[in-house]
């Protein structure tokens, strides 16, 4: 006796294949990707960039919240491609596209950090507090 498989109705096995690949096509438009983020620590800052092609400057929010620095590339989604709710209203939605956050040193003087984008790369400037000279404390007595 042969092990046979039956199927019913008239399901290709490319079709499902065609149906996976569209879910996992779907699902990772979806979520926020990765940018490729690189960080260089020098001896008076740190320096990230970032590449972010296709954003311009008001795209992008960047967050420092205590030492965790987020970076976020948000697009609007055209009222013709966003939600339906967002479509009665008349209003676009954002979503965020790239996203990355990472822990950055407790050192850097927060006052001065600064963010250029050109040619879809972010270069953020964080330069280090300035350390104190040492100090001679004369005793008196």
């Amino acid at each position: 006796m042969t092990n046979m498989m039956v199927r019913r109705g008239s399901v290709s096995p490319w079709a499902e294949i065609d149906r996976m690949w569209d879910s996992l096509i779907r699902e990772s438009q979806d979520s926020p990707r990765k940018p490729v983020v690189r960080v260089r620590e020098e001896d008076e800052q740190v320096l990230v960039t970032a590449e972010l092609p296709g954003f311009s400057a008001r795209e992008l929010d960047i967050q420092v919240n205590e030492n965790l620095l987020t970076i976020k590339a948000l697009k609007r989604v055209d009222e013709s491609a966003g939600d339906k709710e967002a479509q009665k209203e008349g209003r676009s939605v954002e979503r965020a596209v790239f996203e990355s956050s990472f822990v950055i040193p407790e050192d850097l003087d927060r006052e001065r950090f600064s963010a250029e984008m050109r040619h879809g790369l972010l270069t953020l400037t964080l330069p280090r507090k300035e350390k104190a000279a040492p100090l001679t404390i004369e005793v008196k007595g």
